[in-house]
């Protein structure tokens, strides 16, 4: 019997993310974060209720800290939260007050913690200074910011 091993030559599922985005793209959760030159933070995160449940997506969304984390200069108010569900999906809203001379450091994402059956995220985060976009996936070691 003769056996080998050879190099995959097929796309790399992390490296080439923008060729499979599209086949599970809308079951993908969203996470925005926009700070504003006032120093208020506001943000929401979208997704499907079916990969936890509605009753338990909507506890979850519910603690922030099953949501993110945010690294500032200087600390923010608790956030107010707001979760509501329509025709499947769950949307919960949040709201920071950080200071006008604050400044968003990182975002640290705990979603994949809260919800072990969720894969991905997209992400969004503005600044007065910056504007980034990538996604998360639960496979991939980094983040990936070419998926379209």
């Amino acid at each position: 019997m003769l056996a080998a091993c050879g190099q995959d030559d097929g796309p790399d599922f992390c490296g080439d993310h923008a060729l499979f985005h599209g086949q599970h793209q809308n079951e993908t959760a969203e996470l925005v974060v926009e700070m504003s030159a006032q120093g208020r933070i506001d943000s929401s995160v979208q997704m499907l209720y079916a990969i936890a449940g509605e009753a338990a997506t909507n506890a979850r969304l519910g603690e922030t800290d099953n949501v993110f984390r945010l690294d500032t200069a200087s600390a923010c108010s608790d956030a107010t939260v707001e979760v509501e569900s329509d025709t499947g999906t769950v949307l919960a809203n949040y709201a920071s007050e950080c200071g006008a001379d604050n400044e968003l450091k990182q975002v640290n994402v705990l979603l994949f913690d809260a919800f072990p059956e969720l894969d991905e995220v997209m992400v969004h985060v503005t600044t007065p200074v910056t504007e980034k976009h990538f996604v998360i996936h639960r496979q991939c070691e980094r983040a990936i910011f070419r998926w379209r």
